[in-house]
């Protein structure tokens, strides 16, 4: 990340283009028919990742360059074109079967590491075999270029790299981030380091995780955020009797369902000024007498809860739950449709390795936070027969309190802005409960 791998692809496409140009006429030179049209092609996960990384770099390179103008150049979408040398340079997406066919003199295949992992027409086996052929017709001279960062130790860029290092005609490098861009020193990355330092090896060291491991690995870390002398605000299913909520006071609330509604997970935090403060972590689940969670049951928990403290919003990653939803927004909580994804998590994970946050004794939630396994370097799961529904909800709940208390370095808004200019809050009217009851950088041709 930040590496210059962009730059590098531009480069190498512009320097491409000038060597065919010079040719004169570089069909005769290759022997192939009169005017038949030699590409260049950025290929990406999607057109517009393409387009908006090494073609709009290269874009630059070109237009700012008398040499290429002077020689016809022209553009139209996203394709330049060289009409007296019949040569395209064109932007494309990773699906092997629109680029078959072409000749090709260089394609340059952007995060392929991010490229499907399976064996259809979109993945990056099936993508750099048919560009590979593609390139044939110029024998030797013919270059695939591999530009990626890492996600996961066995991704198709890390496989590619070690196949590579076993053939004389590739070249190979994987170098990290302040090695390929001496404007980024190491030192410049120690927050990024300390603050999730696996992540920060993956993006810029260019050392990426194993396909499945733990998300937690500082064990040690993880238990500092469980306090003994935090109490939690439930008490044998209830919120306690003599609770004082603090005046002026934001809490967010997180829900969390099952996908085979066997289990609903709910937590609830608030901020005092330095620390995310976990008031509670629960779990709904099935019984022998209810096979499915009791929808009426988590509905009075939750309004339990809201008629005592004032709950700012709730974040709920489905809407299989409308009549709860609905009893929610009746009463004034902003409701939020938030899927808990690994952005969310690595928000969790910054705030516990920094000690921003403060979780009442919860043995459940412990043992869900340290089962828990990312894969593939962008899912976080838990192990077969484990569960992750009140680990879940506290992702949602501290992501959604630092962000609108403004706890975060840099603010994310995937789900839209929303209108924080009144800083008061009404207590929602008391709801009659109806029973008591969260590579680095691999360039390769």
């Amino acid at each position: 990340m930040r590496s210059g791998k962009t730059q590098l692809g531009a480069m190498a496409t512009s320097y491409e283009l000038f060597k065919l140009i010079m040719l004169g006429d570089p069909q005769k030179y290759y022997d192939l028919p009169k005017g038949q049209p030699i590409f260049i092609l950025h290929v990406a996960n999607s057109r517009d990742q393409a387009y908006d990384t090494i073609y709009a770099q290269t874009a630059g390179l070109l237009n700012s360059t008398d040499w290429f103008i002077n020689h016809g150049m022209q553009q139209k979408n996203l394709e330049f074109t060289f009409p007296d040398y019949h040569i395209h340079l064109r932007c494309d997406h990773s699906n092997s079967a629109s680029l078959a066919g072409r000749t090709a003199k260089a394609v340059v295949l952007d995060e392929t590491a991010r490229f499907k992992d399976n064996t259809g027409k979109f993945s990056g086996d099936a993508v750099y075999f048919t560009v590979s052929r593609a390139v044939k017709t110029f024998g030797d001279e013919g270059k695939v270029f591999s530009l990626s960062s890492p996600i996961y130790e066995d991704d198709f860029q890390m496989r590619l790299y070690r196949q590579g290092q076993k053939l004389p005609t590739f070249l190979t490098y994987q170098l990290p981030t302040w090695e390929m861009n001496p404007r980024i020193p190491r030192k410049l990355l120690d927050a990024e380091f300390k603050l999730n330092p696996e992540t920060a090896w993956r993006d810029y060291g260019a050392r990426p995780p194993a396909a499945i491991e733990a998300f937690f690995r500082d064990r040690l870390a993880l238990a500092r955020a469980f306090d003994d002398r935090l109490l939690s605000i439930i008490e044998d299913g209830h919120i306690v009797h003599d609770l004082i909520p603090d005046k002026g006071v934001n809490y967010y609330m997180a829900g969390d369902p099952a996908v085979k509604n066997d289990a609903f997970g709910l937590a609830m935090v608030h901020s005092d000024g330095r620390n995310i403060i976990v008031d509670f972590t629960t779990r709904f689940t099935q019984t022998e007498d209810e096979p499915e969670i009791n929808a009426a049951k988590v509905k009075d928990f939750i309004f339990e809860i809201t008629n005592r403290v004032s709950v700012r919003s709730f974040m709920i990653d489905t809407w299989q739950y409308p009549e709860t939803i609905q009893a929610l927004s009746n009463a004034g909580i902003y409701v939020k449709q938030h899927t808990v994804k690994k952005t969310e998590y690595d928000c969790l994970k910054e705030a516990i390795y920094t000690g921003k946050v403060k979780i009442p004794l919860n043995e459940k939630l412990k043992d869900e936070l340290e089962q828990l396994e990312i894969v593939h370097g962008t899912r976080i799961d838990h192990p077969r027969n484990g569960s992750k529904d009140m680990a879940d909800a506290l992702a949602n709940a501290v992501f959604e309190c630092m962000e609108e208390e403004n706890m975060r370095p840099e603010v994310i808004r995937p789900y839209g802005n929303m209108d924080t200019s009144d800083s008061t809050y009404i207590l929602p009217p008391i709801y009659p409960l109806e029973d008591e009851v969260e590579f680095n950088e691999i360039p390769i041709y």
